[in-house]
């Protein structure tokens, strides 16, 4: 995968803050952005309380390809990891992506989440993928957010609010 220069970055990064493509052997990566997670941020963002990846779960998230699945991982300035954000292509409808970003908490709330999937749907959009979904907590409160960010609710699934956006609007940022 291609990492971004930094003249590619720089510009819209917050300072100190550089975003890579995420790379087949970054599992200690993951790692540690689930460190910097409170259990409920996991929850938030599995659904369910994860402690920790499994070996298994860490072959799944780096078995990227950067077109059917693809992800971006941010890194302060001294190189701690901050987030990860990644798209990967429905089996059933090639024009469509799951997508999912996961920020520590130390970081959340300073729009590096948005930032990482604006910048993922300019990646996705190039791989001939139109469409991002993802599947939220209702009570999370991150529903309403992605709705003001261009998201629209699609449907729900019990407790879970389900989003799409076409990806030329997220990644107009």
């Amino acid at each position: 995968m291609t990492v971004l220069s930094t003249a590619q970055t720089a510009a819209a990064e917050p300072t100190g803050v550089r975003i890579r493509s995420l790379h087949r052997n970054d599992g200690h990566v993951l790692d540690r952005i689930m460190a910097g997670m409170s259990s409920r941020s996991r929850y938030q963002r599995f659904h369910w309380q994860k402690p920790h990846l499994t070996e298994s779960d860490r072959r799944f998230l780096t078995d990227v390809d950067g077109r059917d699945h693809i992800a971006l991982v941010a890194f302060d300035g001294s190189g701690d990891p901050l987030g990860v954000a990644r798209a990967i292509r429905h089996k059933t409808d090639a024009r469509s992506a799951e997508v999912a970003a996961a920020v520590v908490d130390a970081s959340q709330r300073r729009g590096l989440g948005m930032d990482l999937v604006a910048r993922l749907a300019r990646k996705a959009a190039g791989a001939g993928i139109e469409r991002f979904v993802a599947h939220v907590l209702a009570e999370s409160g991150l529903s309403a957010a992605l709705v003001r960010h261009g998201w629209h609710v699609a449907g729900r699934e019990g407790t879970v609010n389900m989003l799409e956006a076409p990806v030329w609007r997220l990644a107009a940022g």
